[in-house]
């Protein structure tokens, strides 16, 4: 009987770590679909990028930032009505084709981060797509660790910032 009840609990255990585990990824593998250069051109442009790091509740670890079609990078700030921090162009983006490896069909394509400062970002993109609701999980180049997910909204000129934060 104790072994049994040892078991019960262990397995229990197992299950509810296991779904912890999926709510926190930390490799990017089972995170759906790698994008290509050109869903991701097709999927970001013209959005707003509404990504955080995992657990954030910061704005460091949370960002707003609308892609446009020219490959300019705004930071949405608070949103166009905000006097105090308002949108502001902080660099470019753009995807990147990988450099395939002959004889492999495996998608290394990225997007690319140019900001204003200097720092330049190149991450992988993976799509999920749960019951018509789509979410984005950028991840390092060789897919070994998240960097952040992030959802997409329609860009509002004339309103706060759409997502939220």
């Amino acid at each position: 009987m104790r072994r049994s009840l040892l078991l019960s609990l262990l397995l229990m255990g197992a299950i509810g770590s296991g779904d912890a585990m999926a709510a926190t990824p930390t490799t990017c593998s089972p995170l759906g679909s790698r994008l290509a250069a050109s869903q991701i051109t097709s999927t970001f442009q013209n959005q707003l990028v509404c990504a955080q790091k995992m657990g954030a509740i910061t704005g460091n670890d949370r960002w707003a930032e609308e892609h446009r079609s020219s490959g300019e990078l705004w930071e949405q700030g608070k949103g166009t009505t905000s006097k105090v921090h308002p949108p502001t162009k902080v660099g470019a983006w753009k995807s990147v084709e990988g450099t395939k490896v002959k004889g492999k069909s495996a998608n290394d394509d990225l997007v690319r981060y140019d900001y204003s400062g200097g720092s330049t970002f190149n991450w992988s993109v993976f799509e999920k797509n749960v019951a018509g609701t789509k979410t984005y999980t950028f991840c390092t180049s060789n897919e070994s660790t998240v960097i952040a997910t992030a959802t997409l909204k329609t860009p509002n000129p004339s309103s706060t910032n759409a997502c939220g934060f």
